[in-house]
């Protein structure tokens, strides 16, 4: 029998095992935590449910940024 998993509680084993919060977008708060090869593990929440996982190398995660950042200078003119 499967059950569902608590996200309350995942998010607050992930916050006591080191992830920390990388921001809030559209009610959805992402939690990363880097490790020592250079590669970033993420969480994704919203209304107290994981929505998702991912693994980034540093690399790929600056590119992601860059992106976010590009797209938001072009929406607003810059």
């Amino acid at each position: 029998m499967n059950e569902a998993i608590d996200g309350k509680k995942m998010y607050e084993n992930l916050i006591k095992i080191g992830y920390k919060s990388v921001g809030v977008h559209d009610d959805n708060e992402v939690l990363s935590k880097e490790f020592s090869d250079g590669i970033f593990i993420l969480f994704a929440f919203k209304n107290e449910e994981c929505i998702g996982t991912m693994i980034l190398s540093e690399e790929q995660l600056r590119a992601m940024q860059n992106l976010k950042q590009h797209t938001m200078d072009e929406c607003n003119g810059r």
